[in-house]
């Protein structure tokens, strides 16, 4: 019996099932690519059957918009996202599927590197198998690539950086941190949640090791190159007021209404992960901080620690956790494989539900049919999930006319960010501007304009009705089952320019809350 065998044997006795963790020269276990070739291929498949299937998300547009106007940094993201968008459109203009291809082949690549992970933990083909089903079987896999979205991309990169610092454990290549530096600054690039991340991974190899990784010069190269590559952002930010931070507390708010905050994170996270991703996460976090051969992997553990408490104090979203799905899964799929032969059953049983059930899920969503309005943030989400962004055609056709029956080139102002990128994306009109988020920053209408379109959610506020005193409505799109604040409880209307002119009221109106009308 071969010492690596009798190590397993010897913890096979309880969860998390053994694991040896490999040095230097030690040869990995074959890799399973025909199974793994399968299911990411039919995945890729099915995804892109159903790519078209949503209507246009705002964010998509608004990414769309922001791709037209380059920047180092935006308010809420960074530039990547815009310039894929950009990229995207620009090679098929319209196409959702092409538009959606570069969140398709994440969520697929990300499949390939949940077994890969399993690999480098010395799983074997059956390991990989399991932990590649578990990723396709997960709903966050749905979620990723329903639209273009920053985690779509971000949660891919954090799994990268993951594993290549777990590659580094078992070889010390130190190109291997090169490439984790590399990977870390992209994604910064798209969202600067990874800062939070490489705390707790620090953090972790402080507490548990390996300390020589700290040590590394390559380590602290690579690592101070791509940080110059971070400063640009930073300064933008610093020199917009760090719009960013503000950004923060914003989404603390809107995750407080649509998920009720720290007590209900543990729920959507099972929710993101399926049975058998909740069963491997559970195992992988278990044998990390158990299994003594894993101590050299166990930093990853205190990163993950981090996160998760950082996302339930700041009140971020549950996906924020995704990029540590294809590590944990991994390390879960080789506990699970050679632990006791009932989990290794029940753990089968699981992977056939959570298989399932995002089949069902791919065929049966969008819903097609609205019975209920969404009055509240939480029915805005659910209607979302379930039913995607409606009413785009009424509310385009609805600002069409209104616009025909005014001046030629009177500018339009929207609201929230959805409108103006909708408009800008899916019509002819003119320049558009919007005082909310993001498009704050693209600029008000120019001083010359006397008087503009302007769409509302809703009623007027008293601060808008005393910059615009003359306003009077011209059109509306309310159905009592439409899409709040596109064809539901939107008024158009004329208004002259305000007296202070345009740049005072942007600084009045200027708004990071996103409001549909509820």
């Amino acid at each position: 019996m071969t010492e690596q065998t009798s190590v397993r044997t010897r913890l096979a006795r309880a969860l998390p099932a053994p694991i040896t963790g490999y040095r230097g020269s030690d040869p990995l276990p074959a890799f399973a690519t025909g199974w793994v070739t399968v299911i990411a291929l039919g995945t890729l498949a099915l995804l892109l059957l159903r790519a078209g299937r949503y209507d246009w998300y705002g964010d998509e547009l608004y990414f769309l918009a922001a791709g037209h106007r380059p920047a180092v940094s935006y308010v809420d993201q960074g530039p990547v996202l815009p310039l894929l968008a950009y990229a995207m459109d620009a090679v098929a203009p319209g196409s959702r599927t092409v538009f959606r291809l570069p969140a398709i082949l994440c969520a697929v690549a990300s499949i390939v590197l949940t077994a890969v992970c399993a690999r480098e933990f010395g799983g074997d083909r059956r390991a990989q198998v399991f932990a590649a089903v578990g990723a396709a079987g997960a709903p966050f896999l749905i979620f990723q690539s329903a639209a273009l979205s920053t985690y779509a991309v971000d949660s891919l990169l954090v799994a990268l950086l993951l594993w290549l610092l777990v590659r580094w454990v078992r070889t010390g290549r130190d190109g291997l941190l090169v490439g984790a530096a590399l990977t870390a600054a992209l994604a910064f690039q798209v969202k600067p949640l990874v800062p939070v991340l490489l705390a707790g991974v620090v953090l972790g190899v402080l507490a548990f090791g390996p300390r020589a990784l700290l040590g590394r010069p390559a380590l602290w190269a690579a690592g101070g190159a791509a940080a110059l590559t971070a400063l640009p952002a930073v300064l933008w930010q610093a020199a917009h007021g760090w719009p960013q931070l503000a950004m923060g507390a914003v989404i603390r708010g809107e995750q407080q209404a649509v998920a009720g905050g720290i007590v209900q994170l543990p729920v959507h996270v099972v929710t993101l992960t399926g049975p058998l991703g909740t069963a491997l996460g559970l195992a992988g976090l278990w044998a990390l901080v158990r299994t003594p051969e894993l101590r050299d992997y166990r930093f990853l553990a205190a990163a993950a620690a981090l996160l998760a408490a950082f996302v339930a104090l700041a009140g971020g979203r549950p996906y924020y956790l995704a990029g540590l799905f294809p590590v944990v899964f991994g390390v879960g799929a080789v506990a699970v494989v050679h632990s006791r032969a009932l989990l290794r059953l029940g753990a089968a049983a699981l992977g056939a539900v959570s298989v399932a059930l995002t089949l069902v899920l791919l065929f049966a969503l969008p819903v097609p049919a609205v019975r209920e309005p969404a009055r509240t943030q939480r029915e805005m989400s659910d209607r979302l999930r379930y039913t995607g962004t409606t009413g785009w055609a009424e509310f385009v056709a609805t600002a069409e006319q209104a616009h025909a029956r005014a001046p030629a080139g009177t500018p339009i102002v929207t609201e929230n960010y959805w409108q103006a990128a909708g408009l800008e994306a899916l019509t002819e009109l003119p320049a558009v501007h919007s005082p909310n988020r993001g498009y704050a920053t693209f600029g008000p209408p120019p001083e010359s304009a006397r008087a503009v379109l302007y769409v509302l959610t809703g009623a007027p506020e008293p601060a808008w009705r005393a910059l615009f005193p003359a306003a009077t409505a011209v059109a509306s799109a309310d159905r009592p089952l439409g899409f709040p604040g596109l064809s539901a409880g939107v008024t158009i209307w004329r208004c002259d320019r305000p007296a202070a002119g345009w740049a005072a009221a942007w600084r009045t109106l200027s708004d990071p809350h996103f409001d549909a009308g509820w």
